[in-house]
C-alpha cells in the first residue's frame, strides 16, 4: 500500500488480472487517477465505444503458402515409402526415417501482420461513501491510462475507484483455438511436425532443450504418442485457466500429475522453439506465467 494524506492505493495483481484500487480521501485529493502500464513495444492502448479500454498487441503470422502444404505430405509418403501415410506408419518409424523427415523444408510462408486484443481494462466505475455511483471516464495517454472521476458539492468521502486490467484469459482463448487446429492435422503432418520437434530436441546444445527432449520422452513410447498427449494436455491446461481465472492455479492442478507436468515442462524448456514447430506461440506465452 502507497499512502498520502489525501489518497490510498491499494494494488493487487493475480495470474488472470491486475486491480488497482484508489481511495480519495477528501476534496484535495486529485480527481485524474493516473496509471502507467509499461506495456511492451508491441502493444498499446486503444479506448473503446462503451469506455473500457483494449490492450492491442501487433502480431507477426507466418501464412503457409498455397500447395506448400502438399510438398511437405508428399515428401513425408516418399521417406515412409508409401502412398499414403497412416497412423500406424508414425509408430514404426525408424531413426533414420525421423532424421530424414527433419530435414524436409517447412512449408512457405507469406508474413502477415496484424493487430489482436490480448487484455481489457474494465469499464471504469466510483462510488462515494454512501455507494453513489459517480461519473467516470478513462483517458488515453501512450502506455499511461488515465480515470477521470466527477464529484460535486453532495459528493460523500472518501470515495473509490477500482480499475481492473485483465490479461491473460485472452491468450487461454487463443491457445485453445491452436491446440484446436494441431488437433486436426492428418497423419503426414504429425509425422513431419513430431520430427522436427525430436530433432531439435535431441540434437539441442543447451540445458533447456536437453530437459524438454526428457520432458518430451517421458510422454509416451512414440512421437505419435507424445504429440497427440501435447494436445490433450496444453488443451487441458488453457481450459482450466479460463474456468479458474488463474494461471498458476491451473498451473498447480496441471503439475500434480505426470502427464501435465510433463507437458508442461516440454513448453517450459522448449520455449520459443517448439512454439514455432508446433504453432502454439500464445499457449507458451500463457504458459511461461506460471513458471
Amino acid at each position: 500500500m502507497s499512502s498520502k494524506d489525501n489518497l490510498e492505493f491499494f494494488h493487487k495483481v493475480t495470474s488472470s488480472e491486475e486491480q488497482v484500487i484508489a481511495i480519495l480521501k477528501s476534496r484535495e485529493s486529485s480527481h485524474e487517477q493516473k496509471y502507467d502500464l509499461a506495456l511492451p513495444e508491441n502493444m498499446s492502448l486503444k479506448l473503446q465505444n462503451d469506455g473500457s479500454v483494449a490492450i492491442l498487441e501487433t502480431v507477426t503470422e507466418d501464412v503457409v503458402l498455397p500447395g506448400e502444404s502438399e510438398r511437405v505430405e508428399t515428401a513425408v509418403e516418399n521417406i515412409v515409402g508409401k502412398n499414403e501415410v497412416t497412423f500406424e506408419d508414425i509408430d514404426k518409424l525408424s531413426e533414420d526415417q525421423i532424421l530424414k523427415l527433419a530435414e524436409i523444408p517447412d512449408e512457405a510462408t507469406d508474413r502477415k501482420v496484424s493487430t489482436e486484443i490480448v487484455g481489457m481494462v474494465e469499464k471504469p466505475w466510483a462510488i462515494d461513501a454512501n455507494g453513489t455511483p459517480l461519473e467516470t471516464h478513462f483517458k488515453v495517454n501512450g502506455d499511461q491510462l488515465t480515470q477521470v472521476i466527477a464529484t460535486d458539492e453532495n459528493t460523500t468521502y472518501p470515495v473509490v475507484a477500482d480499475p481492473k486490467i485483465g490479461w491473460w484469459l485472452w491468450k487461454a482463448a487463443k491457445c485453445t483455438v491452436g491446440v484446436a487446429s494441431l488437433a486436426a492435422f492428418g497423419p503426414a503432418k504429425i509425422a513431419f511436425v513430431s520430427s522436427k520437434i525430436y530433432k531439435v530436441l535431441k540434437f539441442g546444445k543447451t540445458v533447456q532443450l536437453k530437459n524438454a527432449f526428457r520432458s518430451w520422452l517421458r510422454l509416451g513410447g512414440t512421437n505419435k504418442a507424445r504429440f497427440w498427449m501435447i494436445i490433450k494436455e496444453v488443451k487441458k491446461f488453457a481450459s482450466n485457466v479460463k474456468s479458474m481465472r488463474n494461471i498458476k492455479r491451473a498451473y498447480r492442478k496441471s503439475m500434480s500429475y505426470k502427464s501435465g507436468a510433463n507437458s508442461l515442462n516440454f513448453l517450459k524448456f522448449g520455449g520459443s522453439a517448439v512454439a514455432d514447430i508446433i504453432g502454439i506461440k500464445s499457449c507458451v506465452d500463457m504458459a511461461k506465467q506460471a513458471f
